[in-house]
């Protein structure tokens, strides 16, 4: 099986200049993790992921963001200072060493990137242009005998 066989096509893509709130607000809303950063001309130039806003410390001041942001009770945790979560960019926080395959890649070498990069997702491309992405979540899927469907 391909990468092209079993990654999202229609990928979300932040800008490099969104605000953190702007990107957290985008991935709750469409219920993913990460996504790839494209600059004006569509040239992917990085990946950002949930845990690179949060590891960050970005998200103090959690109000009206997605529950990815809340603590292990379920309640956004008091303090911290909004304007840091909306002043800091995406290119601030953003992975710009991007784990990228073809779109012909077999599942085994997105595996092998995953595992060996310690990824949660492989952003696939035709030629160098992002034409989708592949998360670990797409192979449980594929796997031989996988109840998630």
């Amino acid at each position: 099986m391909l990468a092209k066989e079993i990654m999202k096509g229609d990928v979300l893509t932040l800008r490099p200049l969104m605000t953190l709130r702007e990107a957290a607000a985008l991935l709750g809303q469409r219920g993913v993790t990460g996504a790839p950063v494209v600059d004006r001309k569509g040239e992917l130039i990085g990946v950002v992921s949930q845990t690179d806003i949060v590891r960050r410390g970005a998200a103090k001041d959690r109000a009206g963001l997605p529950s990815f942001y809340s603590d292990a009770d379920g309640e956004a945790p008091d303090g911290g200072a909004l304007s840091e979560f909306d002043s800091m960019r995406v290119v601030d926080v953003m992975t710009s060493r991007v784990i990228s395959a073809e779109e012909d890649a077999s599942v085994e070498d997105l595996i092998g990137l995953m595992l060996r990069h310690g990824v949660h997702r492989v952003v696939v491309t035709r030629k160098g242009r992002l034409t989708g992405i592949v998360t670990t979540m797409d192979i449980l899927r594929v796997l031989p005998g996988a109840p998630l469907r």
